[in-house]
């Protein structure tokens, strides 16, 4: 089960995504426990002011020579992210993306729950600048 705290007015323990959405919308969610680490607003149904940010993902695991890089590009098809996808000399698989929060939660959650997730052992996520030039996604060598 995924726990969330709200931080608004009240905190208060939400025992599930569903009723986090019926009920706080509107607050600041935080992760705590075991919840899954990308949570989006925008998804919710509200309009919210999104702000852009940017995130490095580090993956792990069998991540190399399964199509992996092709396969996160072609998850960008259906969100507004731009960023790139590379191979690490240490096996690792590198992705850096940006765009509106609510845009890059949902890609790296799309990611997370393709045929790549079985590929994936560990990944770490880690916050970056934005970099106002970049366009597109692109496949790095």
């Amino acid at each position: 089960m995924r726990f969330l705290r709200v931080v608004g007015h009240s905190e208060q323990p939400w025992g599930s995504v569903s009723r986090f959405r019926e009920g706080a919308v509107r607050y600041f969610a935080t992760i705590i426990g075991n919840a899954h680490p990308f949570v989006s607003l925008k998804s919710m149904g509200d309009q919210v002011n999104e702000v852009m940010i940017a995130r490095r993902v580090l993956y792990e695991g069998r991540v190399q020579g399964v199509g992996f890089r092709y396969s996160v590009k072609s998850i960008t098809a259906g969100y507004d992210v731009f960023g790139s996808v590379k191979n690490l000399i240490d096996g690792r698989v590198e992705l850096e993306v940006q765009g509106e929060e609510g845009e890059v939660t949902e890609f790296l959650e799309a990611v997370l729950d393709s045929h790549l997730r079985r590929h994936i052992h560990r990944f770490v996520v880690h916050e970056i600048p934005v970099k106002s030039d970049l366009k597109g996604f692109e496949i790095r060598h």
